[in-house]
């Protein structure tokens, strides 16, 4: 189950980008994942120190809609591009930002692209 939240490093930075969606964990002070009780917690008000663990979706989806990137990992390799909305919810490419490859598993080239997706927002 663990591998379906982002690590530790990555969930600090999506916080210090702006991060603050329901996430079903968080990470203490020790860096350990742990489960939000929903009954006890209030989504959005962790203790200070603590940060929220997203699903690896939910940091996809967070760059498309915060940053305007895509990023797609694939089997061996990933692409981001610049995206915009239009008014019909269609969505245009811009550009291609960047393609990678090879690697030898798709949790390697996830890792590496939103290493990357990172990194072109905090250059924006």
């Amino acid at each position: 189950m663990r591998n379906n939240f982002v690590p530790f490093e990555y969930a600090k930075e999506l916080k210090d980008l702006g991060f603050n969606e329901n996430c079903f964990a968080y990470y203490d002070l020790a860096e350990e994942l742990k489960p939000i009780d929903h009954d006890l917690v209030n989504f959005r008000s962790l203790s200070d120190g603590l940060i929220y663990a997203p699903l690896w979706q939910q940091a996809f989806k967070f760059f498309r809609d915060n940053y305007k990137l895509s990023g797609i990992p694939l089997d061996n390799s990933y692409e981001i591009f610049r995206i915009e909305f239009k008014d019909n919810l269609d969505i245009k490419v811009t550009d291609c930002v960047n393609y990678e490859y090879p690697y030898s598993c798709f949790e390697q080239a996830q890792w590496d692209c939103i290493f990357m997706l990172i990194r072109l927002a905090k250059e924006a």
